[in-house]
């Protein structure tokens, strides 16, 4: 009797921190700052054009970095009106964001290797969605049924198998740019920089994972 008044209990209090969980949303971000609604391919397209024709126009490191103060701003006004677990996912990866969006931009000051590393960066930049979801769901994941259940296994699984495929795309990066023979130095040290900031975060992210798996929680092994 006392184990299933107990195990009532248990079931109240986790329905009661899922009631108050924050909501989702369709929305998702992307290297313009803007917001792709995932149900209207006609805001893909329209967006997917404007980083295109933006790129297209950037070909000096003055308006390279123009680019760049533009992207800050608007991640900046991106995440004020954010609820606070979504604010700190994305403050997390807002400088991975910021790097991918260097690369891009970047296309026609890099030589022969410039659409190819693009290609790469588009790959990369559709992930971040994915970590930012993940990343998002870990941070405001209720202490009750963190308490009883543990951490967020499909999350941090969901980290773990994306930085698996984000390290192979940043070494092909790295790749053509160590092998550009059209490349400034100057040009090779910027890109570099941002191949930094995308291994230091898939580092952050796998810590991220790691912690989470090894959170078990007092039920935890009823999952296993």
């Amino acid at each position: 009797m006392k184990k299933t008044i107990l195990f009532a209990l248990v079931i109240l209090m986790v329905s009661a921190s899922f009631a108050f969980a924050e909501p989702q949303n369709t929305q998702i971000p992307n290297t313009t700052g803007q917001a792709i609604n995932t149900n209207n391919p006609n805001s893909i397209t329209t967006i997917t054009q404007t980083m295109t024709n933006e790129r297209a126009q950037i070909r000096t490191k003055e308006e390279l970095q123009n680019s760049i103060n533009k992207k800050k701003q608007e991640m900046k006004n991106q995440t004020e009106t954010m609820s606070s677990g979504k604010k700190i996912a994305y403050n997390n990866q807002n400088q991975v964001r910021l790097a991918v969006h260097t690369m891009l931009m970047m296309e026609n000051m890099t030589g022969g290797i410039g659409k190819e590393v693009s290609a790469i960066a588009i790959k990369y930049n559709n992930s971040i969605q994915s970590t930012l979801n993940a990343e998002e769901k870990i941070q405001t994941r209720g202490s009750i049924t963190r308490f009883f259940f543990g951490g967020d296994e499909t999350s941090a699984n969901t980290l773990n198998k994306t930085t698996v495929q984000n390290r192979e795309q940043i070494n092909t990066m790295n790749q053509l740019i160590l092998n550009c023979t059209n490349c400034t130095e100057e040009v090779k040290t910027l890109m570099q920089e941002q191949i930094r900031t995308m291994e230091k975060e898939q580092n952050r992210l796998e810590n991220l994972a790691k912690n989470e798996l090894n959170r078990k929680g007092i039920f935890g092994w009823l999952y296993k």
